[in-house]
């Protein structure tokens, strides 16, 4: 689901032309089992997601370590002398440095994060401004000079009021002026545009969080899956094709916040997975389409009994103790299984095709002017644009119909 999220936002076909995007980069490696139906081709799909995002972060590092080349030497943020003799502690210490420089510059991004807050502050220091002009009975008064006219509300009647009078009041606070400042610096900046560097930024912002989901799965982290999970709620309902998928995701918010009690609520966070082996943990329903294909196989070998609906039930009970019998078995007689996973010999041929494609149109780089036929005018974040009080609308609006017991979500 959220792959395929990723490649409706990301994925096109119109795109071709569009250097450092995800349809050029198919086609600059031949990867023809890729389409946009994800649901068609899941696993080649998410084999390709993988390699883009892990293309992007290498050279997004190498941009932040000054590094035209994988054989160059950095030079920025360079590695320490000595650094390989010493621990595998301090070693982690400078990578996670290096990492963190590369999400707070292309992930988070700071300088949208600073613009942001400073509009926020504007907005919350004009409110504190207005709310000093209330009486002491909390009604808003009238700006003209002589006029002992309130108001209970600091709205439109108020300021249809003032524009009566000769001449009528300015009503300056209703835009607040470091807003407006912070608007026409915006408006400035959207003049000189970078279609590639904000389709790179705002592919990883997304994709991130999707690795992060399922690195979480394979660790077995029930909490961080729901964390990733409310991370994820923002872009679904963004998304106006994934409504059930949000409703789905906000259920699971409720049911372990709220409507679970909290030993049903841990079940429900820590029994989301199982392990096979260590760190290689896989969901539940998976784990049961596994289950599924091995009561078929039984199915086919049990011949006339196959229309037994209590054989069939007799099996179906048994497939737990069934299915380990049969793995000792294999392992005793060294029967190796194919796992289903393709190892393509090209596959690191094909991530230095992509990263030198990045670095040879400097795709991080920030190069106004840069346009995109297909993507053209992309935001730098799918949540550009998100109104956040229409999510808090949305959620107490299903809060409140759970409350009342309208829906089920």
């Amino acid at each position: 689901m959220k792959i395929q999220l990723c490649f409706k936002e990301f994925y096109s076909g119109a795109s071709a032309g569009d250097k450092c995007t995800l349809f050029s980069d198919r086609n600059l490696i031949n990867r023809r089992n890729v389409t946009a139906e994800v649901d068609s081709a899941v696993n080649p799909c998410r084999k390709f997601f993988e390699l883009e995002v892990q293309a992007r972060l290498i050279a997004a590092a190498m941009e932040v370590l000054g590094m035209k080349s994988l054989t160059d030497i950095p030079t920025a943020n360079r590695i320490p002398d000595g650094l390989q003799s010493e621990s595998k502690a301090n070693q982690k210490l400078y990578l996670r440095k290096v990492a963190s420089l590369v999400v707070d510059k292309y992930v988070i991004q700071h300088e949208h994060l600073e613009t942001l807050l400073a509009k926020i502050l504007s907005i919350e220091e004009h409110q504190v401004e207005i709310a000093r002009e209330q009486r002491d009975d909390g009604r808003f008064v009238c700006h003209f000079p002589g006029c002992d006219k309130s108001f209970a509300y600091n709205g439109k009647r108020l300021r249809d009021h003032e524009a009566q009078h000769n001449p009528p009041v300015q009503n300056p606070e209703t835009t607040p002026p470091a807003t407006t400042e912070v608007a026409n610096q915006e408006t400035s900046k959207s003049l000189e545009r970078d279609d590639m560097y904000s389709y790179q930024c705002s592919f990883l912002q997304f994709a991130m969080i999707i690795i992060n989901f399922f690195d979480s799965i394979r660790e077995g982290d029930g909490k961080r899956t729901v964390r990733c999970w409310k991370f994820v709620l923002p872009y679904l309902r963004n998304d106006k094709g994934s409504t059930k998928y949000a409703l789905e995701a906000l259920g699971l918010l409720f049911q372990v916040n709220a409507t679970l009690s909290p030993r049903d609520g841990h079940r429900l966070v820590w029994n989301r997975t199982t392990s096979l082996r260590p760190g290689h943990n896989i969901p539940l329903d998976l784990l049961m389409e596994f289950f599924n294909k091995l009561i078929k196989e039984v199915r086919r070998k049990l011949g006339p009994n196959a229309t037994n609906q209590k054989c069939i039930t007799r099996h179906c009970n048994a497939i737990g103790v069934n299915k380990a019998v049969l793995d000792n078995f294999d392992d005793e007689c060294s029967i190796i299984r194919r796992s289903g996973k393709h190892v393509m010999r090209s596959s690191r041929a094909d991530l230095e095709r992509i990263v030198g494609e990045l670095l040879s149109q400097r795709a991080f780089l920030w190069t106004p002017g840069r346009t995109y036929h297909y993507f053209h005018n992309i935001n730098s974040s799918l949540l550009e644009d998100f109104d956040l009080q229409d999510l808090f609308r949305w959620i107490d609006r299903h809060k409140k119909n759970i409350e009342l017991g309208r829906r089920a979500r």
